[in-house]
């Protein structure tokens, strides 16, 4: 099952959402519009990291690819 965080350019705020509507409505409760927090899929092996662009899965991949 896939887990949903709130995150802002400078990282993870919150995370342990089943739902990215369970993480927006977090957003719309607890936070201003202006802190421009956005929802995304958390990683599987690194939960602190947006799936799509985890920057450790990357490195990973990249270290697997040079040796």
């Amino acid at each position: 099952m896939a887990e949903f965080g709130i995150f802002s350019d400078e990282g993870q705020i919150e995370a342990d959402f089943h739902s990215k509507e369970d993480a927006q409505h977090a957003i719309n409760e607890r936070y201003s519009s202006e802190d421009e927090l956005e929802v995304h899929e958390c990683c599987p092996w690194h939960p602190e990291e947006i799936a799509d662009s985890c920057e450790l899965c990357l490195q990973e991949d990249s270290e697997e690819d040079d040796e």
